[in-house]
């Protein structure tokens, strides 16, 4: 029996291209794993604890599911931060960079409503069109595509009326900054808080 042995200053490439020549040759390897750390004592009394857990039997323990929850929640909550973060291009990403849940418990159903439809920029007002098979709505006083971004933010015709309840350049700005109850007072004001 011939032996190749492969020292620690070995690189793993040269490693690999001995145990390839080694099996061009059709002989038998057997790796085995010798441990560097010997004559440390601490590490030694922590190989021969992992070595002596080899001959345990293995557990049939049982655990509640429930365990997981928290780091299951928090795994998925950065695989779907991850892919959010992916998706720059998209308007929503622009209000809501950090994902997580839009508090509306302490608005009434209707109001919970409309905040929703205006942090998706999707309102009856602004996306009927789509239903209906009708061209965009266009701005009655600017004549520019009706968006939730323009009734919101940009709409002189509302400059007054929106100066009265908030001063804010972007629609973040206005959902970070501005209570809700001041959105709903706008809208009504304007009336175009029963059309979102």
């Amino acid at each position: 029996m011939h032996k190749l042995v492969i020292w620690k200053q070995n690189t793993s490439k040269s490693s690999l291209n001995a145990i390839a020549s080694w099996l061009i040759q059709e002989k038998t390897i057997r790796l085995c794993w010798i441990p560097s750390h010997i004559g440390i004592p601490g590490n030694e009394c922590a190989y021969e604890a992992a070595k002596s857990a080899i001959s345990l039997l293995i557990s049939s323990f049982k655990f509640p599911p429930t365990d997981l929850y928290q780091n299951l929640t928090s795994y998925y909550q950065r695989l779907w931060q991850a892919h959010w973060d992916a998706c720059l291009s998209d308007k929503l990403h622009a209000i809501k960079p950090l994902l997580g849940y839009l508090d509306v418990t302490s608005l009434t159903r209707r109001n919970s409503v409309v905040l929703q439809r205006l942090y998706i920029g999707h309102t009856r007002l602004t996306h009927s069109y789509l239903l209906n098979g009708e061209d965009h709505p266009q701005c009655k006083f600017c004549s520019c595509p009706l968006t939730v971004f323009h009734i919101l933010i940009k709409c002189p015709h509302h400059d007054s009326v929106r100066w009265r309840y908030f001063v804010v350049s972007t629609l973040k700005e206005l959902f970070d900054t501005i209570y809700p109850c001041h959105i709903f007072d706008f809208l009504k004001h304007t009336s175009l808080y029963h059309r979102i």
